[in-house]
């Protein structure tokens, strides 16, 4: 992946912005998973905007699944009218086996829904068709969602649309994805805050400033400082800013 450009946006700022995104133009459709409708690429070279605001920030994690093509792409973004909540588990049992507790729900990965006032920080990258399969794969349920963006260091300029992953059904093949509440499942929480952390300090921040819990009732500064799971208890110490 390419150096990332460095973020110097007065952060701080952000949660006093109330805004109502405009309306997003019409080629802007939503597509459930598994995407079938997606149109097909036609040239090669062809891209669709994708946000990853989870471990898809993480370029170790992200390198996985996108090629090296679409790595060199990543930018980060903000996105407008939508929010990132711990509110899911992780169908990718095979990622963090290791890690969970034989209580799969009681241990989250991130989601994001379309939410007005609201914002988050991402990664953009220019998806190509190859990477498609991999990421269909990767994030099971959820659907594609359109969303107005800005460069990080230029939060005012909205004049461009991305897509972000978003589970919105309860449940997904007789399993239940979504809960009131979940704890966030450590290695995932490790891996986006690592992610984060190397494109900078106050990307990290505005992660932390932007994630929320408890099904978007609390927002919460999440660090490996506040948080403390215990695998056996799924007990979580929190701490609101």
């Amino acid at each position: 992946m390419s150096e990332l450009p460095p973020v110097n946006a007065p952060y701080f700022e952000f949660g006093q912005f109330q805004r109502t995104p405009k309306s997003l133009p019409e080629n802007a459709l939503i597509y459930n998973y598994p995407w079938d409708e997606l149109p097909p690429f036609g040239e090669s070279d062809q891209t669709i905007s994708l946000l990853g605001y989870g471990s898809l920030m993480n370029r170790s994690s992200a390198a996985q699944v996108l090629c090296s093509e679409t790595m060199s792409t990543a930018r980060s973004v903000i996105a407008w009218g939508a929010r990132r909540v711990y509110n899911t588990i992780s169908l990718n049992r095979m990622a963090y086996a290791e890690y969970c507790h034989p209580a799969d729900s009681d241990y989250g990965v991130l989601n994001a829904m379309t939410a007005d006032g609201h914002w988050f920080n991402a990664v953009e990258y220019q998806v190509r068709q190859e990477d498609i399969e991999f990421l269909r794969t990767r994030e099971k349920a959820y659907d594609l969602i359109p969303v107005w963006i800005s460069d990080c260091n230029t939060p005012a300029e909205t004049n461009r649309w991305a897509y972000f992953f978003s589970r919105r059904q309860s449940y997904w093949n007789d399993t239940q994805i979504l809960y009131d509440a979940v704890v966030p499942l450590e290695k995932y929480h490790q891996i986006c805050e690592t992610g984060c952390r190397e494109i900078a300090e106050d990307f990290l921040e505005m992660f932390r400033q932007s994630t929320w819990l408890n099904n978007g009732n609390q927002s919460l500064s999440i660090s490996e400082e506040i948080i403390r799971l215990d695998l056996q208890t799924a007990a979580v110490a929190r701490r609101a800013i």
